[in-house]
């Protein structure tokens, strides 16, 4: 009944509009074709405005109207690593990593991986993006070889955090030695290498950044084969294959909560313990 008075005051509401405005000009002496537009335009103004009156009284509901039916879909899958073509450099993983110890990430929608036999452990890579340490780390876009931070070497790379003359030197070498993990892992992620050498030190810079000097203390040298690294965090964190350190982000990949464990200290073991299961296993 509600929806029939409505209707019945909008109808009403654009005739009157329109017999107004014709009368109007009909009585100025402007012609019939006059009369006839500017009339049609009034009447819908007049029918316009009567809409939103009745919606405004409540008379009409504009949320009333049927909701499409959406089409199913596909139950989500887990996608640590999407298969596209490399991430332009300086757009890079680092993005969904947190930049400062004590931010967990937490996915909505991320499906758990299913545990691999251990006999798996070291067979991934099978589907790698990237041919070298070197490019899948530039790719990344945290250690860019332009500010000196990252550079080719016979069987793996050398990688260094940019750090500060006012950084504490504790800082400086949680930096380093997170900086020869991420290599580490981001090799084995991302390509199909059964072994990467790591040479991880320092690179002190000024704000503006007019100048890189490598530091010689502390420095990071090892080598590390795909078991090994397995191995290291498979014990530490509970791996069971590397796509677990992993989590989507866009058409890249971010650190997930057991990649962030192996970083940092508040969160897992940390870079130093890391390193020296890593080494341990040499």
């Amino acid at each position: 009944m509600m929806d029939l008075i409505a209707f019945a005051a909008i109808v009403a509401a654009a005739v009157f509009g329109y017999r107004w405005m014709s009368q109007v000009l009909q009585d100025s002496g402007r012609g019939r074709a006059s009369q006839i537009i500017m009339g049609v335009l009034a009447g819908n103004v007049a029918w316009l405005f009567a809409f939103a009156l009745l919606v405004m009284i409540g008379l009409i509901d504009v949320d009333d109207a049927p909701e499409p039916v959406a089409d199913a879909e596909e139950p989500a899958t887990a996608q640590p690593r999407p298969d596209s073509d490399p991430p332009p450099a300086n757009t890079g993983r680092e993005l969904a990593a947190p930049d400062a110890p004590g931010q967990l990430d937490t996915p909505t929608g991320e499906v758990e991986m299913p545990p691999s036999p251990p006999d798996q452990l070291a067979a991934d890579g099978e589907n790698a993006s990237f041919e070298s340490a070197y490019e899948a780390i530039e790719a990344g876009g945290s250690y860019p070889p332009e500010y000196q931070q990252l550079e080719r070497m016979e069987g793996g790379v050398r990688i260094s955090p940019l750090v500060y003359e006012n950084d504490r030197p504790e800082v400086v070498r949680s930096e380093t030695a997170r900086a020869a993990v991420v290599a580490v892992y981001t090799t084995f992620i991302d390509t199909d290498a059964d072994q990467v050498r790591v040479v991880a030190f320092p690179m002190r810079t000024d704000i503006k950044q007019t100048f890189h000097q490598p530091l010689d203390v502390p420095t990071h040298d090892l080598t590390v084969t795909r078991r090994q690294a397995a191995d290291a965090a498979d014990d530490l964190v509970g791996m069971t294959a590397f796509e677990q350190l992993t989590k989507p982000f866009g058409n890249l990949w971010g650190w997930s909560d057991k990649g962030n464990a192996l970083q940092y200290s508040d969160q897992g073991p940390g870079a130093f313990v890391t390193l020296e299961r890593l080494r341990g296993s040499n």
